[in-house]
């Protein structure tokens, strides 16, 4: 009866070191779980960490590009200011066809061809044609760039005259356009600040955590 209450006894210790044994297995395996699930979060914030200061960086970097933007934005429409409001095509015309004249260039004749509008300014085009020699034309665009109005000469055309004259200096013909420009009154620069907003807003979207719902056992 001793033998078999010895026998009991012994096996109430190993069915109690078993349990001990499975419910350690059972706490340790839990317990990788958890270092596994630990491991993946702090893999999560520190890869949010980093999406949140490239966000912040780029954040400063659209601050700046809005105070640059807004300090051309000034520029341009302080010089959009500087152009006169209106000009009419016989003031300019007979501002041209006197500088002309008094280079002796022979024919001048200038004519208005239309206008554009550019923006923040509007440019209004006159066609121009004259004889005389290379040095009076010289002398006639230098002039032409010195005018307080911003006048610009292009289109350029030579061509030299087939009529021998009693001249010792060849004669050409001119033929060019010659723009004016005017304020657009109607115009305001866009700064282009809500674009770059928006894509701020879709980058913090991006970047923000999204809600985690929990399973229901």
């Amino acid at each position: 009866m001793l033998s078999l209450i010895n026998k009991l006894y012994l096996l109430l210790i190993f069915w109690g070191a078993f349990q001990v044994y499975e419910a350690y297995n059972l706490v340790d395996s839990e317990r990788e779980i958890l270092q596994s699930d630990l491991n993946a979060i702090n893999g999560r914030i520190a890869k949010k960490k980093k999406e949140l200061k490239k966000l912040k960086d780029y954040e400063r970097d659209v601050e700046q590009k809005k105070e640059e933007i807004e300090t051309v934005a000034q520029k341009l429409e302080e010089t959009q200011r500087r152009l006169p409001k209106d000009i009419s095509d016989n003031e300019s015309i007979n501002l041209i066809k006197k500088l002309g004249e008094s280079l002796k260039v022979k024919d001048v004749q200038i004519n208005p061809s239309g206008q554009e509008e550019n923006g923040f300014y509007i440019t209004k085009y006159y066609t121009f044609s004259g004889k005389g020699t290379y040095l009076q034309f010289l002398l006639l665009l230098e002039n032409i760039s010195k005018q307080e109005r911003i006048l610009n000469v292009r289109d350029i055309n030579l061509s030299k005259i087939t009529k021998t004259n009693k001249s010792r200096y060849e004669i050409i013909n001119l033929y060019a356009t010659i723009e004016s420009y005017i304020y657009n009154q109607n115009h305001r620069e866009n700064r282009g600040i809500k674009e770059i907003e928006q894509q701020l807003s879709e980058k913090q979207k991006k970047t923000a955590p999204k809600k985690r719902t929990r399973k229901r056992k």
